[in-house]
């Protein structure tokens, strides 16, 4: 209970005015756009799923530990893609384009040695 705190704290900035008739009505617009009849039968649970397929595989194990496979062969939504083949894709396998280094025109000059740091104050 020492860990909740009160929510005065966190909403006292908030001034206790009424919000405006146009305000409201988007705000029912809104709700009245994303409402929606529930349908269960679209509604696939994913950890029953889970669940059922893991109390399986304990039952066929006979009560001997049950390792998890790493590659189920399912997707799991990860997306790997390698970056290095669609960048050679998108440039057509073209090599890089080899550049000769030309000399500058103009000389530049020698930098000047660098200064030593000043001393440092003993106390």
């Amino acid at each position: 209970a020492d860990e909740v705190n009160k929510a005065q704290g966190y909403f006292r900035e908030i001034p206790d005015s009424k919000p405006g008739a146009e305000l409201l009505d988007l705000a029912e617009a809104l709700i009245d756009r994303k409402t929606s009849a529930f349908d269960p039968d679209g509604f696939h649970d994913r950890y029953v799923d889970a669940l059922k397929g893991l109390v399986e595989r304990k039952r066929k194990a006979n009560g001997k530990k049950v390792i998890e496979e790493k590659d189920t062969g399912e997707s799991r939504g990860s997306n790997v893609v390698d970056l290095m083949a669609a960048l050679r894709k998108s440039m057509g396998d073209k090599a890089p384009a080899k550049s000769a280094k030309k000399p500058s025109a103009k000389d530049t000059a020698a930098k000047a040695p660098a200064k030593k740091p000043a001393a440092k104050k003993r106390a």
